[in-house]
């Protein structure tokens, strides 16, 4: 492998424990989320979802899915809430807990980024956020700015 190489998987590496910490992972604890749990929240947080839907936008069964939701609804991030319309639609709704999770989350991940970009003059941040779009090459649909503005209204302090 050549150096270049090396040197990158190092550096994502190191984005990958931070970003771990800004979540708030911790190795020597059991987590009430697991990565299916944070991507469900999240999901969530931004989208109005049946179990259906959650099912088949990740291509599992619905027991997966289900199984998914138990564990959330057990530790308190979600309910489950008919349709209005259609009672036979389960939808998940994110609870106070949820919110405040992702609020607090968010905020963590808002102040590594923000300790990270400065390190870097304006010009070297665009040359930075141009590059790493094009390095990822995946179009994110979750709208982050909606969630930044919330946080930052919710009395969120650098």
């Amino acid at each position: 492998m050549d150096e270049r190489m090396i040197r990158l998987r190092q550096q994502m590496a190191l984005v990958h424990v931070s970003m771990n910490r800004a979540f708030g992972y911790d190795l020597r604890k059991k987590s009430d989320l697991s990565p299916a749990g944070v991507y469900i929240v999240y999901l969530c947080h931004f989208y109005r979802l049946r179990m259906k839907d959650l099912a088949e936008m990740n291509n599992v069964s619905k027991s997966s899915i289900t199984e998914s939701v138990d564990t959330l609804e057990k530790n308190g991030f979600v309910r489950r809430v008919r349709g209005e319309k259609d009672r036979r639609d389960i939808y998940i709704e994110l609870t106070d807990k949820a919110r405040g999770w992702v609020r607090m989350i968010e905020g963590n991940v808002y102040v590594y980024m923000d300790t990270c970009l400065s390190r870097l003059t304006p010009k070297e941040q665009a040359q930075f956020m141009s590059l790493f779009n094009k390095f990822v090459g995946d179009e994110d649909t979750i709208p982050y700015d909606k969630l930044f503005e919330q946080t930052l209204k919710n009395d969120f302090k650098r």
